[in-house]
């Protein structure tokens, strides 16, 4: 009798075509470690029938449609991380004035805000429409095909509908009102499943976490959002779509995926196409879970930061645990990045062709969380006299995929965006003088050159 999941792997990867409380602290140093030992932890608590059901990775999968065992010759989408959980004045300047709850890093907006940079827009809400309006001009001028928003569930821990879900029904009002020809997708934040804090220890002390009740919940919980999300918003015509087994269905990225087995997510997805009828493209965040396990559930595969794979990153996390404020810059980066990073796609794209799945590669312009959390990573935004961006863009596009995903358009605490910012001075009771370098437009124009160079290749 042919499994669930080799049923569901017959046609092949589809042809990609038209158609968090927020973690803190020494709680991201386990960012990367937790998800493999969550993998080990739920095979074992899962019955043994329902493991076999996986059969072999990879068995009898034919080549991407259209892209053969070595990628496309040019990407079909350039697609951008969305973060929709910022308040402006009104909402008690949430997320602008304290990312992650500790009182060491409480700032006052508007003068100082919880980011390495500081907003052109200042300290806005996501529900502004102007604000989101704003966005999508600034999207679409830089050549970005879809938005993928952070989305944390339907209601939030009171039952009323939660920020970020009235952001992505916002969005895609405003992509609606402004046809901006811009898509959506959204972007479950997986640890809001569960209890406990995100990659802390307590995550592993609460048992409800693990026992068999405990692993039923989260699933039937990641059924009826899922199916939420699907039929609320996953049939807009804003909403991102794929041709998958020759029906159109929407996407939706999933993030951490190591927090539940391959069995599971199996689970998951089934119930969900049996309650709505949509067998939808799920790209699951492969960071620190075993590859060839994900792809047996995921249509496909992708990593949401690269950053633990740059030698500056590395270096300055170790230096951090004793400093604060370190940076550590590589002068070698340059020459080890490309060695470590770019391997790494091109191992991780193979991979993907391979088991039949779609694979995504990840751009970021740097990386400085320094004024939310310690210790952590950082990864500045030149290399030498070329921009970090511009070496991602390139080891990203030598490894041939379906998808360039940016990390991100507005993630402000970790100070990956390109969102427009300026140069500005800021002071509070706790930090005094804050200095925000600023870089205007930089990087949409800077994408706006990569992405027109993808789009030139589509032609």
């Amino acid at each position: 009798m042919q499994s669930a999941v080799s049923a569901r792997r017959v046609g092949g990867r589809p042809d990609i075509q038209d158609s968090r409380r927020w973690p803190s602290n020494v709680e991201k140093m386990r960012r990367w470690a937790l998800p493999a030992a969550v993998g080990l932890v739920l095979v074992a608590l899962l019955p043994p029938a329902a493991v076999a059901s996986l059969g072999a990775p990879g068995a009898s999968q034919p080549a991407a449609q259209g892209s053969g065992a070595v990628g496309p010759d040019c990407p079909s989408k350039v697609m951008a991380f969305y973060y929709g959980w910022y308040g402006g004045a009104q909402d008690g300047y949430r997320h602008w004035a304290n990312a992650t709850g500790e009182a060491q890093y409480q700032y006052d907006p508007p003068a100082t805000v919880s980011a390495a940079d500081y907003p052109r827009l200042g300290a806005y809400g996501s529900h502004d429409p102007a604000a989101v309006d704003q966005h999508l001009a600034w999207a679409r001028e830089a050549g970005i095909d879809t938005l993928i928003s952070s989305w944390w569930g339907p209601v939030d821990a009171g039952g009323k509908q939660s920020y970020e879900d009235a952001s992505l029904g916002l969005l895609l009002q405003r992509i609606a009102a402004t046809h901006s020809g811009i898509k959506a997708s959204a972007y479950l934040e997986t640890w809001a499943l569960f209890h406990g804090p995100q990659f802390g220890a307590g995550f592993f002390t609460d048992p409800d976490n693990f026992s068999p009740q405990g692993r039923q919940a989260a699933r039937d919980k990641a059924v009826a959002w899922i199916t939420y999300l699907l039929t609320s918003y996953g049939t807009q015509e804003g909403f991102q779509h794929v041709v998958k087994n020759g029906q159109k269905v929407p996407v939706v990225f999933v993030y951490t995926a190591a927090l539940f087995d391959p069995v599971e997510w199996q689970m998951i997805f089934d119930q969900v196409s049996r309650a709505t009828g949509i067998d939808a493209y799920y790209d699951g965040d492969v960071e620190g879970a075993d590859f060839q396990a994900q792809a047996r559930a995921f249509d496909g595969l992708h990593v949401y930061t690269p950053v633990p794979l740059t030698a500056e990153g590395d270096l300055s996390f170790a230096a951090r645990v004793s400093d604060p404020h370190a940076t550590a810059q590589n002068p070698a980066a340059r020459v080890t990045d490309p060695a470590t990073v770019g391997s790494d796609y091109q191992a991780w794209a193979a991979e993907a062709r391979a088991l039949g799945r779609g694979w995504a590669a990840t751009v970021i312009p740097g990386f400085d969380d320094r004024r939310v959390r310690n210790p952590s990573f950082w990864v500045s935004r030149t290399h030498g006299d070329q921009l970090t961006y511009d070496e991602f863009w390139q080891l990203s596009l030598r490894s041939r995929p379906d998808w360039v995903l940016i990390t991100t358009f507005n993630e402000w605490h970790e100070g990956t965006e390109i969102e427009p910012s300026q140069p500005w001075t800021g002071q509070d009771s706790l930090h005094g003088t804050l200095q925000y370098p600023g870089y205007e437009t930089k990087y949409l124009a800077d994408t706006s050159s990569w992405a027109a160079r993808v789009h030139r290749c589509q032609a």
